[in-house]
């Protein structure tokens, strides 16, 4: 690959010289060549831009050559490359112009796309942390002493769900958020004790309209957990 960049780097400098000998050929009956060390400066400055310029258009002239094995005839493809690089040296002034133009649109145009990225987490953290700050409403019509004979949960996995999804407010948690905290198991586990604990009374749910759903132990239930 050393190689092929010292042959593109060759290409640069002989086609910015090239180029810039030829616009100053043009404005030779004018000023009489007085600026042909200018203009071939300037169509080096030019040809070395081209890379970014067929970046810019998602040309893969450059990977073609620098990846030969995937292009019998890449050859060809150093003269396309040479082409566009005294293309752009000969209007050296007007295309950096345009490229430099060019690449200031695409900056603000990531810019823009960041910004509205920002803002849909920005808006899932506020909706996450607006589930947060419900607060639970208890089933007055389930007692603790139920909740009691329905099980005394033991095993470790259920204790740590458990230890997960509850918190001193009393509110209701994502499953979401449950399914990104509780590393050690695995999802479908994470689930399937959820239903569980729904199923003996110890867990109550509820869904929000974008179909969130979040959870909260039952009253009296934090006594079940091992070492809270």
């Amino acid at each position: 690959m050393k190689e092929e960049i010292y042959i593109i780097m060759a290409i640069i400098v002989l086609c910015g010289i090239i180029g810039g000998v030829g616009s100053s050929l043009k404005e030779m009956k004018e000023n009489g060549g007085r600026f042909l060390l200018r203009n071939i400066m300037f169509g080096i400055l030019a040809s070395i831009t081209v890379p970014l310029f067929l970046n810019l258009v998602s040309s893969d002239i450059l990977k073609t050559i620098l990846d030969p094995k995937k292009n019998e005839i890449y050859d060809l493809n150093y003269f396309i490359f040479a082409g566009f690089c005294i293309v752009a040296a000969y209007s050296s002034i007007q295309y950096l112009n345009i490229i430099s133009s060019r690449v200031v649109q695409n900056l603000k145009e990531d810019y823009a796309a960041l910004k509205v990225e920002s803002k849909k987490m920005k808006e899932e953290v506020e909706r996450i942390n607006d589930v947060q700050k419900t607060t639970l409403v208890y089933d007055k019509n389930v007692e603790l002493n139920k909740l009691e004979q329905a099980a005394i949960i033991t095993d470790d996995e259920t204790q740590e769900v458990m230890k997960t999804i509850y918190n001193p407010e009393k509110k209701f948690t994502p499953v979401e958020k449950i399914l990104n905290n509780v590393t050690s198991i695995e999802n479908d586990k994470i689930e399937k004790k959820i239903e569980e604990l729904k199923d003996k009374n110890l867990l109550k749910e509820i869904q929000f309209g974008d179909g969130t759903r979040a959870v909260a132990l039952s009253e009296g239930v934090e006594d079940f957990i091992n070492g809270k």
